[in-house]
């Protein structure tokens, strides 16, 4: 990822959770990051697709996290249904270890 790229898209990812997503423009996030407007529109289009990429950051490492739990219960032959605790552990834990991960960093 270019360097432009990653400040437009830390700005944004920092512009979003102070302000709101309605409440940041393009031209908000430009002034903060230091680039011009085509900057943007060049790396991302838009401002949606500028939210797309900021919420896949955040939600791609506890999608596969899940993934990766989830499969590691489907692979014990023998073992019977799933309890349903497992399954939302599964579904729920990623999403505090990443919060708690990316919070400390």
């Amino acid at each position: 990822m270019t360097e432009t790229k990653q400040k437009i898209l830390d700005t944004a990812e920092r512009l979003f959770g102070i302000r709101g997503i309605a409440a940041t423009s393009l031209r908000h996030i430009i002034a903060e990051a230091g680039v011009n407007l085509a900057a943007i529109h060049y790396h991302y289009g838009s401002k949606e697709e500028l939210l797309d990429e900021v919420v896949m950051r955040k939600a791609g490492p506890v999608n596969e996290a899940r993934l990766r739990s989830w499969t590691g219960m489907r692979r014990k032959p023998g073992s019977g249904p799933l309890a349903v605790e497992k399954v939302l552990e599964a579904f729920l834990a990623p999403v505090f270890s990443e919060r708690i991960a990316v919070r400390s960093s």
